[in-house]
């Protein structure tokens, strides 16, 4: 879970980017109703072959194949955007790429907002 008292504390030093699960973009966005924007982006595998081949080396497959499925399907109410998370992008790991890119793209927002 997101510990919420940290959140607060966090957002006192600029805008935090949060790596959570469906369920914690739920309880987020309700704690912070009123009190900040909230934009939300669903990172997602290029296809449900990549989300398996990926689960199936996580312990508990089985369980885990369950939850991604029932993720992948509140996101479209939750998400207000996507990001395809490739398996190797340019010869790298995707995953830090995308994270790399949002961290950016963040920091772009915000200095266009204080223009």
């Amino acid at each position: 879970g997101v510990p919420l008292d940290n959140l607060h504390k966090t957002m006192e030093y600029g805008t935090p980017m949060l790596v959570i699960t469906t369920a914690g973009v739920e309880s987020v966005t309700q704690e912070m109703k009123g009190k900040a924007n909230v934009v939300t982006v669903f990172v997602v595998p290029e296809s449900y072959e990549q989300l398996y081949k990926r689960i199936l080396n996580r312990e508990n497959p089985e369980h885990r194949i369950q939850i991604s499925l029932e993720e992948v399907k509140k996101a479209p109410e939750l998400a207000d955007f996507y990001l395809y998370n490739p398996v190797e992008f340019n010869g790298k790991p995707g995953l830090p790429q995308v994270q790399n890119a949002l961290s950016t793209l963040v920091e772009k927002l915000h200095a266009k907002l204080e223009q």
